[in-house]
């Protein structure tokens, strides 16, 4: 993935040389790569079918997820993370939901056949390594091998997912009326056909809320004035702390809880001064409104002055510090929660690089 100056606080735990010696040449790198593309995979399939499908996304999945969810959370001993139904399907039928929505994910992958050629090796591998086997030698390098086939692809996933777009006409979108006095800077027309930024903030304004679009690569329909409703698009709804405040997530995330379901994923900052949501267009104003007020509203609930966070100003000023510190709060709460250290929260078109990481 992106690589970033190693994290403090967050030692691995050492193998012991004897373990290593006895495992099979490049077992635990294979292993890495099927984690990290499996990992990616269950996310791109999972942002996809939200944006087409709204709420009904799990419904689309090729696959039973009730048993196994309901197995897993039984152990009440051992919670995990790991909530969405994306995770408990198996990766033949993540595959099969991918090839029968194959319109939602061939701008990221390589041709149909190739894909499912190439991905049926990988599953061979990757059972292979789940079943405790030796392998092939040249296992390694065709996982490695695909992973370079499909890097700009998840880039391509991975930077769509910040690249919002204005919604020009907020008079016609509900969602945008609703929260026009919250945003200090709402999209002007400054000369014919160009629109820019324009406004100013009042002293007392201690929180902004700003309304884009994410319009998915895959959709083909022309632009609109409004996303209300529409599937392919997804709000891009982002709630700054002003005026020296920052935000209790703690609070937030256990206040609202109970809307999680709503939407797509929370994205979490280092410093604690925003919060930004995205939410499926394709469930309309009746459902995004109510919604969309209530977390405004816990938003300002949980709003502090800056020096009561819990962060030193050492800490502030030690941004990689902050991030961990916000990853390790995320990690608490299911996959919908990004901390400040997951792609899907910085990685724009801007920012090229190598998505797995090959140098």
């Amino acid at each position: 993935m992106v690589k970033k100056g190693r994290k403090r606080g967050r030692a691995s735990p050492r193998i012991p040389t004897q373990i290593l010696e006895r495992l099979p040449e490049n077992h635990l790198l294979l292993y890495a790569h099927l984690w990290e593309f499996e990992t990616w995979l269950r996310e791109m399939v999972y942002v996809e079918l939200v944006a087409r499908y709204g709420s009904g996304w799990k419904f689309k999945l090729e696959g039973n997820t009730v048993w196994p969810q309901e197995r897993d959370r039984r152990l009440r001993h051992m919670p995990t993370r790991e909530m969405l139904s994306t995770s408990y399907i198996s990766f033949s039928q993540l595959c099969r939901t991918i090839s029968k929505r194959w319109v939602l994910f061939r701008g990221y992958l390589p041709p149909k056949d190739i894909w499912s050629a190439r991905v049926g090796e990988v599953e061979q591998i990757r059972n292979r390594v789940a079943h405790f086997r030796r392998g092939h030698r040249d296992d390694i390098k065709r996982v490695q091998q695909l992973l370079l086939d499909i890097d700009e692809g998840f880039w391509k996933f991975c930077t769509s997912y910040n690249d919002s777009r204005p919604i020009i006409s907020g008079k016609v979108d509900p969602i945008v009326r609703e929260f026009a006095a919250l945003d200090p800077f709402p999209w002007t027309e400054v000369e014919t056909g160009k629109f820019a930024r324009v406004g100013g903030a009042p002293r007392d304004l201690v929180m902004a809320v700003t309304i884009e679009a994410l319009r998915r690569p895959w959709l083909k329909a022309r632009r609109t004035s409004s996303i209300d409703g529409r599937y392919g698009y997804l709000y891009n709804v982002v709630i700054v702390a002003r005026q020296n405040r920052c935000f209790d997530y703690e609070q937030f995330l256990e206040s609202t809880k109970h809307l999680h379901g709503m939407l797509c994923h929370i994205c979490l900052d280092a410093l604690r001064d925003s919060i930004r949501v995205t939410v499926p267009a394709l469930l309309g104003s009746t459902e995004i409104l109510p919604l969309l007020n209530c977390l405004v509203r816990e938003a300002r609930s949980a709003l502090q002055p800056s020096s009561a966070s819990r962060f030193t100003s050492k800490m502030i000023a030690d941004v990689a510090a902050a991030s961990h510190a916000v990853d390790k709060l995320a990690w608490r709460w299911p996959e919908h929660v990004l901390g400040p250290g997951n792609p899907l929260t910085f990685l724009g078109p801007g920012m090229p690089c190598h998505f797995f990481g090959q140098s």
